[in-house]
């Protein structure tokens, strides 16, 4: 087994326990078969996601995780960074991560919502979400 201390060492020891205990949770409930819980967690593991992405790119982590107002608008932000060629992983923290996010958050938080407006036929099954 890994140790937890030993990944992401770098990270300030509570967002880095954040980080972890939202996907192990994420993969406990998706074992399970509990989708609802699964989805809460995967907006919790963006918020912490984004919130070490941010840190990194601004040179401070926060001591918590948080989720930005708008993640979409908060991870176009990102991208918007001065590249620092001495960053590791900088075009990967600045730009492909940052457009994942926003679909992961929609697809924790906002699939549910979708499906039971869908279930009530206030939307139709051909408009865009």
């Amino acid at each position: 087994m890994i140790n937890p201390s030993h990944v992401l060492p770098a990270l300030p020891k509570a967002l880095r326990e954040e980080l972890l205990k939202s996907y192990q949770q994420i993969m406990s409930n998706y074992l399970e078969r509990r989708w609802e819980p699964s989805e809460l967690n995967g907006g919790k593991f963006c918020e912490a996601t984004y919130s070490i992405i941010s840190g990194a790119i601004k040179g401070s982590f926060p001591a918590k995780a948080s989720k930005p107002g708008d993640m979409l608008s908060a991870s176009r932000a990102l991208e918007k960074e001065t590249p620092d060629p001495n960053r590791v992983g900088d075009r990967s923290l600045r730009i492909l991560i940052p457009r994942v996010l926003p679909v992961c958050a929609v697809l924790s938080s906002g699939v549910r919502n979708y499906d039971d407006a869908f279930s009530r036929r206030i939307v139709s099954p051909y408009s865009p979400p």
